[in-house]
């Protein structure tokens, strides 16, 4: 089983999306060679639009992600932020840490959902 873990950790990135794109692909012919159900939508319709959102979402998340990367490194490197402004044990910080953040990209974004029409339009908060 380690070797197996082994593998997909020191696989190169794009050998990495190579396996996701054929895992996909593998499921998709799968669906719709022995669908479950029956569905009275147009399948190819269907999937052009959900492929549309897999890249938009493929670009934001690397563009906010390498935004993202970049301020880090900057803040640690000029040790600017909350964590070290205090003085607690790393496990402390760690679950401060991961309360802040789920505040932030969670509860933070879904109110701001409610709270802004054409995001509420956009993507049709609940």
């Amino acid at each position: 089983m380690e070797q197996f873990i082994d593998f997909f950790a020191t696989m190169p990135t794009y050998y990495k999306l190579l396996w996701i794109f054929i895992c996909l692909a593998i499921c998709w012919v799968a669906e719709g060679a022995v669908p479950l159900f029956s569905l009275s939508y147009n399948k190819w319709r269907h999937d052009g639009i959900n492929l549309v959102f897999l890249l938009s979402t493929i670009v934001i998340n690397v563009g906010f992600g390498a935004a993202t990367a970049g301020i880090l490194v900057a803040a640690q490197q000029q040790q600017w932020g909350l964590l070290y402004q205090i003085t607690l044990p790393l496990w402390a910080k760690l679950v401060l840490s991961i309360l802040l953040l789920d505040f932030i990209a969670q509860w933070l974004a879904h109110y701001l959902l409610h709270r802004i029409k054409w995001m509420e339009i956009t993507f049709g908060a609940s």
